[in-house]
């Protein structure tokens, strides 16, 4: 199943990702003085990056209230033929 991720979600999943090469810190951890999400990425030749998330465009699905599976209603197909 495809996730519906959050600006701070994604910021996690890419620190988790890029952690095994290089040293990640969130722009939070980091001290910044920012609203957004995003990541700095220091690597081991003193090179840093920075990394600003922003979620440009909402999912076209969403999460079935009932059971969480992807849909464009507010409930998924199965579940609606529950009731």
């Amino acid at each position: 199943m495809t996730e519906v991720f959050t600006e701070s979600e994604m910021e996690q999943a890419l620190a988790v990702v890029l952690s095994d090469e290089s040293d990640v810190l969130s722009f939070e951890d980091a001290g910044l003085l920012t609203r957004n999400h995003g990541l700095i990425i220091r690597l081991e030749n003193g090179a840093e990056f920075q990394i600003t998330i922003v979620k440009s465009k909402s999912a076209d699905l969403e999460p079935c209230e009932d059971c969480g599976k992807l849909t464009d209603d507010i409930v998924c197909e199965d579940c609606a033929e529950e009731y």
